[in-house]
């Protein structure tokens, strides 16, 4: 069975989507992996076969001045990649040319594309200019080839809800063939508002879930947490037990000191720190195993 972790490379995006779980990105002072320490946690993955990995979690993987660099090395160890990407900003070829070159292991691109037009996107996001997302979407496209497979995702609210036809066609014009829509609740939605959930059950009956109003918001309550319960690997090289628990760090550990990632997820305190969440009764926590 694969053995899958994520690992944030970078804090900084230039994004402020409304339904982020990582907004505070956005205020705090950037950070950036370093190679050395990259390349110190990339020798774990290969000791110890975590053979996929994905490659963003709190910020803009492509802002990072190594990215490709990095995908190149994860590659060459044999180790599939996955990079989501708001392509909110003007990307560069540099060093593209190498890494494609460099591709042992297949490595997996989600971009994430909310709104048809500059009104639709202007109630979703602050800072994106819609038409330089599906330009840099098409040319992110015509450099990967097929090398690399690359997904659109749509977040489904009820601003974007009418235009999702158009909104494949334009990724379609794009170059790119696979395109998936996805109600807002499947990212939890911390921003959500009653219209929100009104239209995700509308859209979605089948698949959306119940919801709780916490702090004034709407946010889902999902019935199982198996897309999160990886472990996740902060920039600065600290363990924790998923992407929500990045947030508040209520217990971590430090790869780069301990140097096993297999140590720390079988320890007793990982395990104790998923427990806790269980007899806490989070609704995240229930469907961990």
């Amino acid at each position: 069975m694969a053995k899958h972790c994520m690992l944030d490379i970078m804090t900084a995006c230039t994004a402020k989507c409304r339904y982020c779980l990582h907004q505070f990105n956005n205020l705090t002072k950037p950070q950036a992996m370093s190679m050395k320490d990259f390349e110190a946690i990339k020798s774990t993955f290969t000791r110890e076969h975590w053979d996929y990995v994905y490659m963003y979690l709190s910020g803009e993987p492509l802002l990072h001045p190594q990215y490709w660099s990095m995908l190149a090395e994860m590659s060459r160890a044999g180790i599939t990649t996955n990079t989501a990407s708001k392509l909110c900003f003007e990307i560069s070829d540099a060093h593209m040319d190498y890494a494609l070159c460099q591709l042992k292991a297949p490595a997996h691109f989600d971009i994430t594309i909310d709104a048809h037009n500059q009104d639709t996107q202007n109630h979703i996001s602050t800072g994106i200019d819609t038409e330089e997302v599906y330009e840099n979407l098409k040319q992110l496209a015509s450099w990967l080839g097929s090398k690399v497979a690359v997904t659109v995702t749509t977040v489904v609210n009820r601003f974007n809800a009418p235009h999702l036809k158009e909104i494949q066609a334009r990724v379609k014009s794009c170059g790119v063939a696979s395109w998936t829509s996805k109600p807002m609740g499947y990212y939890m939605g911390y921003m959500m508002t009653p219209e929100d959930e009104a239209m995700i059950v509308d859209l979605a009956p089948n698949r959306s879930a119940r919801f709780d109003v916490i702090d004034g918001h709407v946010r889902p309550r999902m019935k199982s947490c198996s897309r999160f319960i990886k472990p996740v690997i902060g920039v600065d090289g600290k363990v924790t037990v998923c992407c929500h628990d990045m947030l508040f760090r209520q217990a971590h550990w430090d790869l780069l000191q301990t140097n096993s990632l297999d140590a720390i997820v079988q320890s007793k305190a990982y395990r104790k720190a998923i427990a806790l969440g269980k007899k806490m009764k989070l609704d995240i926590c229930k469907g961990c195993n």
